[in-house]
């Protein structure tokens, strides 16, 4: 209430990055309630266990990590995009420097194998049921570089969207 209070006003509205169809729905109110929209600020982000051997799966069947901190945000903005743009909004999405492997904390323990590598991206389509569980199209999971991935994914996301829009 105070926080509603202290920004002139506002509702509460429930937005689960982790769940395609919430993203879907809050975009859906947002667009239809908000005439104007300054500025959507990327900045939620899951990181999992680097001893964590199986991946945590979003309600679509997507690893968690990459489908929080990249799927979701992904969705939500392009589906924002037409009220962003009516309004001159603007885009702010948060990464880090563990995108780059030759970074500080680009790694773990300098091990090459943990670092942002994305491959051919086939690892985006997969969904739970076996298969691929890494951007990349690897098999073995590895939650350092899953997050490293996301925050890559965030990265090039970000150009992207600051070209097109």
């Amino acid at each position: 209430a105070e926080a509603v209070a202290l920004a002139g006003g506002g509702a509460p509205m429930v937005c689960d990055l982790a769940d395609l169809q919430s993203v879907r729905r809050f975009a859906a109110s947002l667009s239809a309630e908000a005439p104007a929209l300054d500025v959507l600020c990327l900045n939620a982000g899951v990181s999992p266990s680097r001893k964590a051997e199986v991946p945590a799966r979003t309600r679509d069947g997507f690893e968690e990590t990459v489908g929080v901190n990249h799927i979701g945000h992904f969705l939500l903005a392009s589906l924002l995009e037409p009220v962003l743009t009516r309004s001159e909004g603007t885009v702010v999405v948060t990464a880090s420097g563990v995108h780059d492997p030759d970074a500080p904390g680009g790694t773990v323990q300098g091990d090459p194998a943990t670092g942002a590598t994305l491959g051919d991206l086939s690892g985006l389509g997969a969904v739970d049921g076996g298969g691929a569980v890494m951007v990349d199209g690897a098999t073995a999971y590895c939650g350092a570089k899953a997050y490293h991935d996301s925050k890559l994914c965030n990265v090039l996301f970000a150009a992207e969207a600051a070209r097109r829009w």
